[in-house]
């Protein structure tokens, strides 16, 4: 325990291959001292494993999340490389339905279940549920690329489309002119029977 002014620390000292290390395992009152015991015998036990945990500390601040890696994909892929149309809803996908569910996630640790988690609760509209998967197979593509996960890691592989039910589509009023016209055309040439 190391007191500096009003406020205390819990430091736990170690060696890693014979160099002096510390890490702070929280301060009082927010860590108790009996809660700082078991912490301690815990890393402690890291430790004698053959790990640093002050190391893998550092390393868990330095992973990105997916909300931060969206941001570089959108910046990078989506305001750059796709058609204005895509581009509208591959933003909207995102915002809506991908960050909300996994923004939170550190980009290394997003897994297969994850994903499946995600697709399956979009299951009552397939076609959505679809686009969402497939935008998410080229974000965690382009993540790969860029080194943040390990090649062939992509948490969306083996996810299998929903079955898509067509949509009903109602013709414009200018379709139906276009088409009213094209009726009495092939009537007057005689190409359909009246």
């Amino acid at each position: 325990v190391q007191a500096g002014g009003m406020t205390k620390s819990y430091i736990l000292r170690y060696r890693v291959h014979g160099r002096l290390t510390q890490f702070t395992l929280g301060r009082d009152p927010v860590l108790s001292p009996a809660e700082a015991r078991k912490e301690a015998i815990q890393k402690l036990g890291e430790v004698h494993a053959g790990n640093d945990p002050l190391k893998a500390k550092k390393n868990a601040a330095n992973v990105l999340s997916v909300k931060d890696a969206a941001k570089r994909f959108r910046e990078e892929h989506i305001e750059t490389k796709v058609k204005p149309k895509t581009r509208t809803e591959y933003t909207r996908q995102m915002d809506k339905t991908v960050l909300p569910a996994l923004g939170h996630l550190p980009i290394t640790a997003v897994t297969h279940e994850d994903v499946a988690k995600l697709h399956h609760k979009l299951r009552e509209t397939p076609i959505t549920a679809n686009r969402v998967m497939a935008l998410l197979s080229k974000f965690f593509n382009q993540v790969e690329k860029w080194g943040l996960r390990p090649r062939n890691s992509n948490p969306c592989s083996d996810i299998e489309k929903l079955k898509e039910l067509g949509r009903d589509r109602f013709l414009s009023k200018e379709e139906i002119g276009r088409l009213g016209e094209t009726m009495l055309e092939a009537e007057r040439i005689k190409l359909v029977s009246p």
